[in-house]
């Protein structure tokens, strides 16, 4: 899955929810396709009795402009899943603010832009 950014980021958190012991990887990319950071989990966290919740965890990743950032990992049968996005827009350069920190975080709403493909594109809210 990507998320598409309506801006660039600084920081990206993402919670995730996914099948006992699916590996994880999200991946930070700039706006020409680079890796700028990853982070990723051999094995999510497990239930540890079968009538528990599935586990929920975070993994952030970090750079200076993020235009999208990319997760994967779970194998055939197996399944990982977003369930927040959360960024904090890249300072603009040049730019200072008298009101307070300009990055906010923010979090993501996500449309489909193609049902033929992973893809999301996030939209701000």
């Amino acid at each position: 899955m990507r998320a598409t950014f309506p801006q660039p980021a600084s920081s990206v958190t993402v919670t995730f929810g996914g099948s006992t012991a699916t590996p994880a990887l999200l991946e930070a990319f700039d706006a020409e396709g680079n890796v700028v950071d990853r982070a990723s989990l051999a094995s999510i966290p497990v239930r540890k009795a079968p009538g528990e919740p599935v586990p929920i965890f975070t993994m952030t990743v970090k750079g200076p402009r993020i235009a999208h950032v990319q997760f994967s990992g779970p194998r055939t049968g197996e399944y990982l899943a977003a369930d927040e996005v959360r960024f904090t827009p890249a300072a603009a350069e040049g730019v200072r603010s008298s009101s307070g920190p300009a990055n906010r975080t923010k979090s993501l709403t996500f449309q489909v832009r193609s049902t033929s493909t992973s893809d999301f594109k996030a939209a701000a809210r």
